[in-house]
């Protein structure tokens, strides 16, 4: 793949900014030890959701785009920890994100706002 396409799709993964938190029980397998994390996170939550022995609920979910429209969802079930839970979560990804967009930025010779 090249340079071009990997910075195009990293500069269409920055569009939108998605966190969503989650409770309940999962039944699953731990990686080889040779993998990147301990836990498969796509199975992990692909087997929540088609697996009898395990269940996840949906307590939070927040999207944003790249213009600031937000969708923001919140189950009747969130406790003021699972919400500041997710409230840090969000926020410790938008750091990220505003981290890469100046990195993008400096590669690509555009100022950013404030720099």
């Amino acid at each position: 793949m090249g340079v071009f396409k990997k910075l195009g799709q990293g500069i269409a993964d920055l569009s939108e900014l998605q966190v969503q938190t989650m409770t309940g029980t999962i039944t699953t397998e731990f990686q080889s030890d040779n993998a990147e994390s301990v836990l498969d996170w796509q199975k992990l939550i692909q087997g929540a959701k088609t697996d009898s022995e395990g269940k996840i609920t949906l307590i939070a979910a927040t999207n944003v785009k790249f213009d600031g429209d937000t969708d923001l969802f919140i189950s009747d079930s969130a406790t003021p920890a699972l919400l500041q839970a997710h409230a840090d979560a969000v926020e410790g990804a938008r750091k990220v994100r505003e981290g890469l967009v100046e990195a993008f930025s400096d590669l690509l010779g555009v100022g950013t706002a404030g720099g």
